[in-house]
């Protein structure tokens, strides 16, 4: 199946470049070849990393039409017995006007100006099969959707239409190493799918202005909830997702060698376990404060601050009514910015749970990337506690074309 699929890429590869030889329209290539290596610090020291990721972009432009495609392979010897799997990443045509576009197909959204965490990012699912060592546009998942942009003098308007939910991926087989264990004695059930049907749709939209000295941007969704909630009938659970509204505001200003970032979300109609009732609908607000710093020297610090707040509270709901973190990321770029030291800190107060990423960044040339580093996990209780038999060391190594 594997010789298969490598003689189906490299046919693929064959007439990408037979059409641009034809064409000469300035078909345009590029990607990278990524493989990463992680292995246990603790007890037997087995590898809980080991995938292979190639990524080819293919892209071309015609008076006001644009193309962009990019093709996806991902060999997993730890979550999926290493067999390669090819599939189209993004794909998508945008058709250009001079105060207008509009872009259909596969895309990727990035909204908002957090780093690391999700916010006002709400329109791609993410994979979380490796938790959160990798990063974030690592595991966005591409929806199929539309998108139309308006373009004022200062700012701009962007309306979304996603016709189909994409669920999220979490670690679901026991033998994955992210995989939490759940308590005994239950059965879950698979999650119930969301139809494929008109009414299904999610709708998006995002006004964003650029202003000098400031940039700022609401948003607003009606969106399917990437969580699915569990519902209870004795000791089975079925995963289920529902809808909620979201209403976002974004902004970053900079001041000197400072850029001071804000970004909150209103969540309307969250469903959150309770103890003696099963759920609750609530809403809830997300935000976070930043505060990055650039003191010259190549340095970079970048703090921030998050709170998630549920309203109407109870003491039966499952999460704490108020929970926060705090993330800290220094950075140093040494010898003509060849080499990059970093340290990047999660960190739970309530909890006093955490996890830290300290990495290098070695640049052999423009386009081979050498990296290392080690994930620590620490804590008792919390979410990042769950992890604390995976600290790892990690090697990968990245060649872009």
């Amino acid at each position: 199946m594997r010789k298969l699929l490598v003689f189906s890429l490299l046919i693929i590869v064959f007439l990408i470049f037979a059409v641009n030889n034809v064409l000469a329209q300035g078909m345009q290539f590029d990607g990278f070849l990524e493989s990463y290596y992680s292995i246990k610090l603790k007890d037997d020291h087995d590898f809980i990393g080991e995938r292979s990721r190639f990524r080819l972009n293919l892209r071309n432009s015609s008076d006001n039409m644009y193309m962009f495609a990019s093709l996806n392979g991902v060999s997993n010897g730890i979550i999926e017995d290493d067999e390669l799997e090819v599939e189209i990443h993004e794909a998508y045509l945008e058709y250009t006007r001079p105060l207008w576009d509009v872009k259909i197909g596969r895309q990727i959204y990035s909204w908002g100006k957090a780093d690391g965490v999700r916010i006002t990012d709400v329109l791609s699912p993410c994979d979380y099969s490796e938790y959160i060592t990798r990063d974030f546009d690592e595991i966005r998942i591409p929806v199929d959707s539309v998108k139309y942009r308006y373009l004022f003098p200062m700012a701009d308007l962007e309306l979304v239409w996603i016709p189909t939910f994409t669920e999220p991926v979490y670690p679901e087989d026991e033998d994955n190493p992210w995989y939490v264990s759940r308590q005994d004695n239950i059965t879950i059930n698979p999650a119930e799918e969301v139809e494929d049907e008109l009414g299904n749709s999610e709708l998006a939209a995002r006004l964003s202005f650029y202003l000098n000295g400031i940039d700022f941007s609401f948003s607003t969704a009606y969106l399917w909830d990437d969580e699915a909630v569990y519902h209870k009938t004795g000791t089975t659970f079925t995963p289920e997702y529902h809808r909620l509204r979201f209403y976002g505001l974004d902004l970053s200003k900079p001041v000197n060698d400072f850029v001071i970032r804000f970004e909150s979300a209103y969540y309307q109609g969250k469903y959150f376990s309770a103890d003696s009732y099963g759920l609750l609908e609530r809403d809830y607000v997300h935000s976070l404060a930043g505060l990055d710093w650039y003191p010259g020297n190549n340095w970079t610090v970048t703090t921030q601050y998050i709170n998630k707040h549920i309203f109407d509270y109870e003491d039966e709901i499952e999460e704490d009514e108020s929970q926060d973190t705090l993330t800290l990321s220094i950075s140093k770029k040494l010898f003509r910015e060849v080499l990059e030291v970093k340290n990047m800190v999660y960190y739970e107060p309530d909890e006093q749970d955490g996890f830290n990423r300290i990495s290098i960044d070695y640049a052999v040339n423009d386009n081979f990337h050498f990296l290392t580093g080690i994930d620590y996990f620490f804590g008792n209780e919390g979410e990042f506690a769950n992890y604390d038999d995976n600290d790892s060391l990690w090697v990968k190594v990245k060649y872009d074309f």
